[in-house]
């Protein structure tokens, strides 16, 4: 084998390696966004829903796998097996990123999660791209050495199974550590009462035709009549979060006194058990004792507000507003967002947290806030490297031993 086609393989491991190991992270982080991609599949070619456990062993099965496959090619590991399993994988993605480029059913195939959103057509190029260099891979991957002896390539595919693994337990019962959606921690979704970007009372004046908003310390002369008046929106918010309480948007009413604010975000009312009812109920009064407020958006139709509300027993505010709209606010069936002067702190899912509240139930709130996701994620990852370190070390140091004894 030349030398070139040895630069080759070394290129397309990384590239090719590199691709599945970012798809499989992606998807390993936010274990949510591939289930509501399947059950979105599922609904527009008319298949029934699976059962939510399909679902999520589908989502950590997934992103495991193509996790495993990008780190092994990329390590030169199961050089045989390593292209064959992507060469299956990809002729099952080719033809389906085709037919998706071809009849748009959705809007995006979700390869890169939210991480990287790409059009239909563009993905199924990439396919076209990622095959053809499998191709040569199966040709000749085996041809070229890698990090690991045969004996132990099994330990970097353990450490890379447990690996995504933890990633997507966190991420489907907690939150993603890694947020690539609209409203991660520190967004601003309203203003602080005491910043100047609060909305402001605007006055429409019209002129030979031509309409005009001025602000109240900046009217214009008497040669402009006066039309109209509107509220200016907070320069921060983001209008892609509407709240309403039947027709009526109550958007502003909710949010704009968020000081101490408690959002229960019910993504599916149907698994909103009444085992936590009780729980949210708790933290509605918690919040009420810190000074506070807690109100809940769910997705639901106006019409069934009230039957929730009282299966439910819910002490709080409820108002509805799109699932595809909460799904991006906050991932699971039913999450807490706490929002402080206007900027989210934290979320978390309400399962997530102890049946048994700490001993000082108003510390609740400022406990979940210690836990900082980055700080997670990167203790995780540097385990991780660490590990697939170590394997690489240990059998070298295995090797090196082994030759000292045949030389004695």
């Amino acid at each position: 084998m030349t030398l070139a086609n040895k630069y080759i393989v070394w290129a397309l491991r990384i590239a090719v390696g590199a691709t599945f190991i970012f798809s499989g992270f992606v998807k390993a982080i936010d274990p949510w966004g591939l289930i509501y991609k399947i059950s979105e599949y599922m609904a527009v070619w008319g298949l029934p829903q699976m059962p939510r456990a399909v679902l999520m062993m589908q989502s950590f099965s997934l992103s495991a796998g193509e996790l495993a496959l990008g780190v092994l090619l990329l390590c030169g590991a199961m050089r045989r097996a390593v292209p064959l399993l992507m060469a299956a994988f990809m002729a099952v993605m080719l033809p389906l990123t085709a037919y998706i480029a071809i009849a748009n059913p959705v809007a995006d195939c979700g390869c890169f999660g939210d991480a990287l959103i790409i059009s239909n057509t563009a993905t199924f190029l990439k396919n076209i791209v990622l095959s053809a260099a499998v191709v040569y891979l199966v040709a000749y991957n085996h041809r070229v050495g890698g990090l690991y002896i045969p004996m132990i390539q099994w330990m970097p595919v353990a450490a890379t199974l447990l690996f995504s693994f933890v990633l997507s337990i966190i991420g489907y019962n907690v939150q993603p550590l890694l947020d690539f959606r609209p409203y991660p921690v520190g967004t601003e979704i309203w203003p602080n009462s005491e910043d100047e970007t609060w909305p402001e009372e605007m006055f429409i004046y019209e002129r030979d035709g031509q309409r005009q908003s001025f602000s109240a310390d900046a009217l214009p002369d008497s040669t402009w009549t006066f039309v109209d008046r509107e509220s200016a929106p907070a320069q921060n918010f983001d209008a892609g979060l509407a709240l309403f309480d039947g027709d009526e948007d109550v958007t502003n009413a909710m949010l704009s006194d968020a000081a101490d604010l408690m959002i229960l975000v019910v993504n599916d009312p149907g698994y909103h058990h009444i085992a936590r009812a009780s729980m949210a109920n708790r933290i509605a009064e918690v919040m009420r004792e810190r000074g506070g407020d807690m109100f809940a958006a769910v997705a639901l139709p106006d019409g069934e507000v009230e039957a929730w509300t009282e299966s439910t027993s819910a002490r709080y505010p409820v108002v509805t507003a799109d699932d595809t709209t909460l799904k991006a606010f906050v991932r699971g069936d039913a999450a807490l967002v706490y929002v402080r002067d206007g900027v989210i702190t934290w979320k978390t899912n309400l399962y997530s947290l102890p049946g048994d509240f700490p001993d000082d139930e108003s510390k609740l709130i400022d406990t979940i806030a210690d836990d900082n996701p980055s700080t997670m994620l990167l203790v995780i990852c540097g385990l991780y490297l660490a590990a697939m370190a170590g394997i690489y070390l240990m059998q070298h140091a295995w090797c090196a031993l082994r030759t000292v004894k045949v030389r004695k």
